[in-house]
């Protein structure tokens, strides 16, 4: 049980440094940090991400979740 509530932290903080667009057909969301990492995901897809922490994914729904939040 912590490390799944673990994972959800660290997906928060992730989430936290990108800001994000929604496309205006709803058929992609695209992330974008202060680095100048640009990451689109298109509708249906996962994000997948490697951390020092493990692999984090992110499936649309949580993305379109945040993104509403």
């Amino acid at each position: 049980m912590d490390n799944i509530y673990r994972m959800e932290q660290i997906k928060q903080m992730i989430l936290m440094d990108f800001t994000f667009t929604y496309s205006p057909m709803g058929k992609y969301i695209v992330l974008d940090n202060e680095e100048g990492l640009k990451i689109k995901v298109r509708e249906g897809e996962k994000l997948i991400l490697g951390t020092s922490d493990g692999i984090i994914e992110f499936k649309w729904n949580e993305l379109i979740l945040w993104l509403e939040h």
